[in-house]
């Protein structure tokens, strides 16, 4: 490990540590890494992840609250497909909030699905496409904001580097001026 490398993990667990070098050789071997998704860190579980839905289908139709299904073994069911499906090369914890991103977008780019019915309940899970479109959107959403990130970092990259040229000019004209001032 070198000496730079040290100043930035002094202050991290053994666990980090080894996290940083296994990340590190995965990306030496042209893997992407990504860290895991976090949400919403309280959402752990399948009935957490029901109540989660609910909080906020009912945070966004208050109306909309006498729909609490009858059937709840059958939405846990559902929601535990949802889950599995999500869990693929991941862990359950990780599927989980995936699962809070995915609702969490359903939500706030509804008017995008264009849905024929209201959101009621989370057999709206059973239908592929919905899942498929938030997962779409969540792609763009992440594209925007690496850009942005990037967009940013090339600004900051321009006006170092602009600085650094024009006080060069700035320096290599001041000196023929004083060179010019010293003949005379």
């Amino acid at each position: 490990m070198t000496r730079q490398s040290d100043i930035f993990i002094k202050n991290k667990s053994q666990e980090e540590i080894k996290i940083l070098e296994s990340k590190k050789i995965l990306m030496s071997y042209g893997y992407k890494v990504i860290d895991p998704l976090e949400v919403n860190k309280s959402v752990t579980n399948i009935p957490e992840l029901r109540k989660y839905f609910y909080a906020r289908l009912w945070n966004k139709y208050p109306v909309r609250m006498q729909y609490y299904t009858q059937h709840p073994k059958e939405e846990m069911r559902v929601l535990r497909e949802f889950v599995e499906s999500r869990e693929f090369n991941t862990n359950r914890n990780s599927a989980i909030q995936e699962c809070v991103a995915i609702i969490d977008t359903l939500f706030d780019y509804e008017d995008n699905f264009r849905l024929e019915k209201p959101i009621t309940d989370v057999m709206i899970f059973r239908i592929g496409w919905i899942i498929s479109l938030a997962i779409s959107i969540m792609n763009l959403n992440k594209e925007r904001d690496n850009e942005v990130i990037l967009n940013k970092i090339m600004e900051k990259f321009e006006d170092e580097y602009m600085e650094k040229e024009y006080t060069s000019v700035l320096k290599d004209k001041s000196k023929k001026l004083g060179k010019m001032l010293n003949e005379e």
